[in-house]
């Protein structure tokens, strides 16, 4: 079984979120297929919003979310590397 909130009423939730948008992908990215088969939750559940708030999910395609996800881990990657390891002695 799928982990929160992918579980429960998130099927159903999607879908909604789908047919809304028509079934097209409201992303666009470079590796766009145009149909979707998932919701995208533009700003991320984990940052404290409803995971079902369907105001915050738009219809999007599989690579189209896989590359969002895979961006926000690289962008934050590269903000782990540029935070310094010892605190500043410039107080």
């Amino acid at each position: 079984m799928a982990d929160y909130p992918y579980n429960g009423p998130w099927a159903k939730v999607s879908e909604a979120v789908q047919a809304r948008d028509g079934y097209r992908c409201q992303i666009g990215g470079p590796r766009c297929v145009g149909r979707s088969t998932t919701a995208d939750h533009i700003i991320p559940w984990s940052e404290g919003h409803d995971p079902y708030d369907k105001t915050n999910l738009r219809a999007a395609c599989r690579p189209c979310n896989s590359g969002r996800s895979q961006a926000r881990l690289a962008a934050q990657a590269r903000l782990n590397r540029q935070q310094p390891t010892t605190p500043s002695r410039d107080w």
